[in-house]
């Protein structure tokens, strides 16, 4: 087990390495200047929804062959859970 400080130490040059690198990508990197915290809100909603329909195996994995087959267990599946 490693003593406390030493995390701290690899903690402290990970921050720095962090640093560094902002700095090289410059106007670059990190988050974009239109940042609109309603628009990031809508997608996050977006985002868990599609990880909500994943839960169900079959739309996960795409078992079915057919589009058509598959679409109506997609509105199935988003029925169950605008339902629920």
């Amino acid at each position: 087990m490693a003593e406390p400080g030493q995390e701290r130490q690899a903690d402290r040059a990970v921050d720095l390495g962090e640093q560094a690198h902002r700095r090289r990508r410059g106007s670059r990197g990190g988050r974009p200047v239109s940042y609109d915290a309603a628009d990031y809100k809508n997608r996050n909603v977006v985002e868990r929804c599609f990880n909500r329909l994943k839960g169900w195996r079959g739309l996960a994995t795409r078992y079915n062959k057919h589009a058509l087959i598959y679409r109506g267990a997609v509105v199935l599946a988003a029925i169950m859970l605008w339902l629920r």
